[in-house]
């Protein structure tokens, strides 16, 4: 009756993994930057594996029980603990602090921190080499690198300004570059349309492939910045890019393939699930309009006015990192947002930075009920319902 649609991750965004990658950088030199540019991001296992012993000491015998437990996005984190996605270092942080480990120990390894599984620590260097090989002969990982040298040769820096313009879909034009996803004939020919290239060369690398015959030429060795940032990329590229790029009078907007909706016989509404910790940001802030989505829940039209006595706008869903009071560990409660003032006939709950609930029911008599804010913690609402899991 009700169901979770995954809308948002957890964690990141295109200019959180700019400012991760940039991060990971020690020192400018040319020697490092031209070490990394043959082959794009293959995972981090040494961090991975750090990550995962930090998990076992604490207690949890699976990523997903510990992301369920802390009321993160069970995806994002395992993509952390595999070494599939980028691990930044706010994120690491709050990791560390959830788990009761050094922060330093986590990210780079210094100091003291739990014995890694020598185990897992070789199987991951072999899967991470392996990884490395079947890049240089997939056909979509070629057809990837095809495509973001040609994004970048356009002159659109990130696959988001490339989305903006031209009016493909960012997450698919990513998953193609990345070799995620294979270069499909209909998506080359709207590829090739937006930047301006030949549809055989993004799919084969079969020449000609649209660009000019002296830049034609070089391709072969320009292709290597594709695992480079996009940032330092575009600055080796930059002497290519008047003879290439795009003028904003002839980019050409695209029309990506979409399904069509499926017609819904059922007339629902949808309430957002946000993460402790965005949540008391945005509390902090005084601004929760923009504050991301874990996921859209789907309840019964008007059932959250009608039947639990919310004001559906400002109505979300949360889940419990920890056991609180009469709830259970995992469980998720309906919370009225525009209700923030603790009166007496209600339970208002509160949340703290680090992503713990509490509850608090007002007494008659004792009126308004105020939450110093040094003490740590904000009402952020008035529980109306709960999800339970069990």
């Amino acid at each position: 009756m009700i169901k979770p649609h995954q809308t948002n991750p957890l964690f990141g965004n295109d200019r959180a993994l700019d400012r991760l990658t940039e991060g990971l950088r020690s020192g400018n030199g040319r020697g490092r930057r031209k070490r990394r540019m043959s082959r794009a991001y293959l995972g981090d296992p040494s961090k991975a594996n750090r990550l995962h012993a930090a998990r076992k000491k604490a207690g949890f015998k699976s990523g997903r029980a510990a992301a369920l437990h802390f009321g993160w996005s069970v995806a994002t984190y395992r993509a952390h603990e595999t070494a599939t996605r980028y691990l930044h270092d706010e994120t690491a942080k709050i990791y560390a602090s959830a788990f009761m480990v050094n922060t330093e120990w986590l990210l780079r390894g210094l100091g003291a921190g739990p014995a890694v599984d020598p185990v897992r620590a070789t199987q991951f260097k072999n899967k991470i080499e392996r990884k490395a090989e079947l890049a240089k002969s997939d056909p979509a990982a070629s057809s990837g690198r095809r495509l973001r040298l040609a994004r970048r040769l356009a002159g659109f820096r990130s696959t988001t300004a490339a989305a903006a313009t031209t009016g493909l879909m960012r997450t698919t034009l990513s998953a193609h570059e990345t070799g995620q996803n294979s270069l499909s004939e209909k998506m080359a020919l709207l590829y090739a349309e937006a930047f301006r290239v030949s549809a055989d060369w993004l799919t084969t690398g079969k020449l000609p492939s649209g660009y000019p015959w002296d830049i034609e030429q070089q391709l072969p060795s320009i292709i290597e910045t594709y695992g480079e940032l996009d940032k330092d990329a575009m600055e080796a590229l930059s002497h290519l890019l008047p003879a290439t790029s795009l003028p904003p009078e002839e980019v050409r907007k695209v029309s990506p393939p979409v399904r069509p909706k499926a017609e819904k016989d059922i007339k629902t509404d949808m309430v957002p699930e946000i993460s402790a910790r965005h949540l008391f940001r945005g509390l902090v802030s005084g601004d929760l309009a923009d504050v991301p989505h874990e996921h859209m829940w789907s309840f019964p039209h008007r059932y959250v006015t009608e039947v639990l006595g919310g004001n559906l706008p400002t109505t979300v869903i949360v889940a419990l990192g920890s056991r609180v009071k009469e709830l259970h560990r995992g469980d998720r409660i309906i919370v009225d947002m525009s209700a923030r003032v603790a009166v007496a006939g209600g339970t208002f709950v509160l949340v703290n930075q680090h992503g713990n609930f509490d509850l608090i029911e007002p007494k008659e008599g004792e009126g308004l009920v105020s939450v110093p804010p040094q003490s740590g913690w904000r009402i952020f609402g008035k529980r109306i319902g709960r999800v339970t899991t069990g």
